[in-house]
């Protein structure tokens, strides 16, 4: 299979009213949950500062996060059949001087279930002026197959979807340079993702804001172009 970040060059989005979701900041919905990601016999949970993977009905602690690098707002495992497993992390730090910001980081389960939380590299980060300009949480989702991750996230040149490769050296599992940035100009701030699913067609992100849900489908085009229109959702099912 062709890495799914090497054929998407165009996105379409399409909008419907919805019932508003929180607005506090946080996750709206699980996205793990609406995905269907993670398999019964293996998934990930938050309890305050820790990072809990669970498998074969045995809960273990694979991270603990410092009180300095803030606190943990969402955790999902990698999807797909990978080892050892992976997990998506997002915190948010509040820093003295110059705000808070959300920052993506991820873990790779060890055998003896301890293991650190990584950052991003830096040019692959969320925005650090997305607190700025409004403090809600960029949650990011994984591809269905585990091969990306994608997220929403605003600054003072407007709303973008960022999308980022995931690859396998070895034992090795890491984010990778295969990264991509889409304008977004008819999708509002603070829309969260909730899923990465496939239908037919393709690939199609779906998103809440307070008012709206969005379908953000991913095409294969020669050229990137952002295509954004209202309708109703598609009633056929997709994942």
């Amino acid at each position: 299979m062709v890495r799914l970040l090497l054929s998407i060059a165009g996105v379409t989005l399409v909008a419907t009213a919805c019932v508003a979701g929180p607005g506090n900041g946080g996750e709206r919905a699980n996205p793990d949950a609406a995905s269907g990601h993670a398999p019964p016999s293996r998934e990930v949970h938050v309890d305050g500062r820790d990072v809990i993977l669970v498998a074969g009905g045995d809960e273990v602690v694979v991270a603990t996060l410092d009180e300095e690098d803030g606190e943990i707002l969402h955790a999902s495992l990698r999807p797909g059949d990978h080892d050892p497993a992976t997990v998506l992390a997002l915190t948010r730090v509040e820093d003295a001087e110059v705000g808070a910001r959300y920052e993506l980081r991820y873990l790779v389960a060890t055998e003896d279930g301890v293991t650190d939380l990584f950052w991003f590299p830096a040019r692959l980060q969320v925005d650090p002026d997305v607190a700025e300009v409004l403090d809600v949480a960029p949650l990011p989702v994984w591809a269905p197959d585990g091969s990306a991750v994608a997220w929403i996230e605003w600054a003072g040149d407007g709303t973008r979807l960022r999308t980022v490769g995931w690859r396998d050296e070895g034992s090795q599992t890491n984010p990778s340079d295969e990264a991509s940035a889409y304008s977004l100009d008819g999708v509002p701030p603070g829309t969260q993702l909730e899923a990465w699913r496939r239908d037919d067609d393709g690939n199609v992100l779906v998103g809440r804001s307070d008012n709206e849900r969005w379908n953000i489908r991913l095409q294969a085009a020669d050229d990137p172009v952002v295509d954004v229109g209202s309708g109703e959702l598609d009633p056929r099912p997709i994942g």
